[in-house]
């Protein structure tokens, strides 16, 4: 049986997220930090520990820093893999940001992503500056809930989005 403690310190996301796809680790920016702990057999393995990321930029919105627990599993058995980030925190134009992703990977059916975002009260036009956008017609707190997937993902067109905000 394996159970060891492992840790990563400032990773670059852009080139170390090769597994999501080319065109998808070159969307994603910043350093990562993670302590986790890996057990399992043989062909299956489970990871579970937290992550933090340092100056993280998703193509071009600014996140600034985030943490998360994450939970990923390995089963070479059906050569698969998931990672399951179950409660990403982060502040945004003033506001905060929350959310759940989890990446799969098969042999069968390819790279599937399912993440739901809630955003309460983040200053819209702080947000605008962050995104260097200096004009606005819009002022005041944007909350909502944003959710982005897609199965079999191998660009970013292959990524759908639905959002819901209101600004008050």
């Amino acid at each position: 049986k394996l159970d060891l403690q492992v840790g990563i310190s400032r990773v670059r996301l852009d080139r170390s997220a090769w597994f999501l796809g080319e065109d998808v680790a070159k969307q994603l920016h910043g350093y990562a930090t993670a302590r986790a702990s890996v057990t399992g057999y043989q062909e299956s393995l489970r990871l579970r520990g937290s992550i933090e990321g340092r100056e993280l930029r998703v193509n071009s919105l600014p996140i600034g820093a985030a943490h998360s627990g994450v939970i990923a599993r390995l089963d070479l058995n059906h050569l698969a893999w998931s990672v399951h980030l179950p409660s990403i925190r982060s502040h945004v134009g003033g506001g905060q940001l929350e959310g759940e992703m989890l990446v799969k990977w098969s042999h069968r059916g390819g790279l599937d992503l399912d993440s739901t975002w809630k955003s309460q009260r983040v200053d819209f036009l702080r947000l605008m500056n962050q995104l260097g956008t200096s004009t606005s017609f819009a002022q005041g707190k944007v909350s909502g809930v944003l959710t982005i997937d897609g199965k079999d993902v191998e660009a970013i067109d292959d990524v759908t989005g639905r959002f819901n905000f209101r600004l008050e």
